[in-house]
């Protein structure tokens, strides 16, 4: 039995759970198994997160009167953790108190981590406080788990209280801790905390990864701070640590919200420099600064070169360089990008439309606006306010106050919300094509609706 529990044991430690089952099958025809032999294989399950095969084991044993320990339970319940199943984790902490076992660090910690993963923050925390007050004293991989779980209910002052407990007990926070309060506060938009975090990874010479970096890169793009991540970035290139295309892409989309297109295109050359191969979140993001620094040339630079890279583009990247053409009043290449899309089989939405009705409307293309507006419903998108006052616009730049009220009826009788732009739009093109009577009764409509006149619908009017 020794020999056999031995090589399952070694099947574990490699991470061949299969290999492990199979000789715990075969033992089970020539010999009984004993506790260990079943802990050896549990373990074994565990290890690649097999809970089922690691539950029926366990199952089995309890069936074959054999004592249970809490070395079973705690990979049974590892096992449920790696495999994302905080409910049978749970169930298994109420199976241990029912055959009068107890409990131990271990087991908490495995608990604590299966709910963090599972997104129960709630039952990682009276966990946490459950074990303490069973005189359990967490260790490092109990806080990590606890830190962690503050992620799913973005709770950073819960997680930078952890690490200040973690201290308070003598513990030493790890590269874990740091970079799972760190996330914490990258998903609670605390950049600057994160910011603080590292800085105190340094001060307690606890060596940062990348991942790190990401997580805190991550946090000033979200609060669409673009200036920090240029600095964190020269940091890793000096720390020789390599950035990756998480790091990229989260630096390139923090320009992006800055509106900083060339430094957004310089991210984006450093980052193939680097032979760190851009994906389609890479070029949606850089698409988008040209889209915001009215550069649609570039824009469709980087569609061209998207394709050539194979990579396939989808309805963000196709909305942003038709966003771009709409800024530059390009409405032709607008078009041409909208069939582009559709030739490639990708679903416009509502907003692609927008973009390419706006974009004609500042050409002053009343024909093709009309058109666009008309062909929408064909393809199962419902014009909303914006596509609508976009057409209205551009009847009224066209000098169509006829087409324009047509729009504007259409709008009111499919209870359309009519806003202050769709009114002045409307009155506009009355005033243009001489409707004084029109313009007017729209414009005392205005208060009716509740809808505040603007200067420009006064001045209309």
């Amino acid at each position: 039995v020794i020999t056999w529990g031995a090589c399952i044991t070694a099947c574990g430690k490699g991470e061949q759970w299969q290999h492990a089952l199979y000789l715990f099958d075969t033992m089970n025809q020539v010999l009984v198994p004993n506790i260990i032999t079943y802990c050896a294989a549990i373990s074994a399950c565990e290890k690649c997160g097999q809970w089922q095969q690691a539950l029926n084991l366990l199952t089995c044993m309890m069936r074959e009167s054999l004592l249970t320990t809490v070395i079973a339970f705690n990979a049974a319940i590892s096992a449920c953790e790696k495999g994302l199943e905080w409910q049978q984790a749970l169930g298994l902490l109420e199976a241990m108190q029912n055959v009068a076992l107890l409990p131990n660090v271990i087991t908490y910690s495995a608990l604590i981590s299966a709910c963090a993963k599972g997104g129960r923050a709630e039952q990682a925390f009276e966990l946490f406080e459950v074990m303490q007050k069973c005189s359990l004293v967490p260790n490092i991989t109990t806080f990590n788990a606890a830190v962690s779980a503050c992620a799913n209910s973005q709770d950073w002052q819960r997680a930078l209280s952890l690490l200040v407990l973690m201290q308070s007990v003598i513990l030493e926070p790890n590269i874990v801790s740091f970079s799972s309060a760190i996330t914490v506060c990258e998903k609670s938009g605390q950049w600057q905390r994160s910011f603080d975090l590292l800085a105190m990874m340094f001060t307690v010479q606890v060596l940062p990864s990348a991942l790190t970096y990401n997580a805190v890169i991550s946090a000033c793009e979200k609060s669409e701070q673009w200036r920090q991540p240029l600095a964190l970035l020269a940091e890793m290139q000096v720390a020789n640590l390599e950035a990756d295309v998480i790091t990229y892409d989260a630096a390139i989309s923090a320009c992006e919200k800055g509106g900083h297109w060339q430094m957004a295109l310089d991210l984006l050359r450093l980052m193939q420099a680097a032979r760190a191969s851009p994906n389609v979140i890479t070029f949606n993001a850089v698409i988008s600064a040209c889209e915001k620094g009215e550069q649609w040339q570039l824009a469709f630079g980087l569609l061209a070169k998207m394709q050539a890279a194979d990579l396939l583009p989808h309805v963000v990247t196709y909305s942003a360089a038709i966003s771009a053409c709409e800024k530059s009043a390009a409405w032709q290449q607008a078009l041409l990008c909208l069939y582009a899309m559709r030739a490639a089989n990708t679903q416009p939405n509502v907003i692609t439309y927008a973009a390419a009705l706006s974009a004609c409307e500042k050409g002053a293309q009343w024909q093709q606006s009309l058109f666009l507006l008309t062909a929408m419903p064909d393809v199962n998108i419902l014009p909303d306010t914006i596509c609508y006052n976009a057409a209205i616009s551009a009847c009224e730049k066209g000098e169509q106050w006829q087409q324009a009220l047509r729009l504007f009826v259409v709008m009111h009788d499919s209870a359309i919300l009519q806003d202050v732009i769709t009114y002045s739009a409307a009155i506009s093109a009355f005033e243009k094509g001489k409707q004084w009577e029109q313009a007017l009764a729209l414009f005392q409509a205005t208060r009716k609706h509740n809808v505040m006149p603007a200067v420009i619908t006064c001045n209309a009017a």
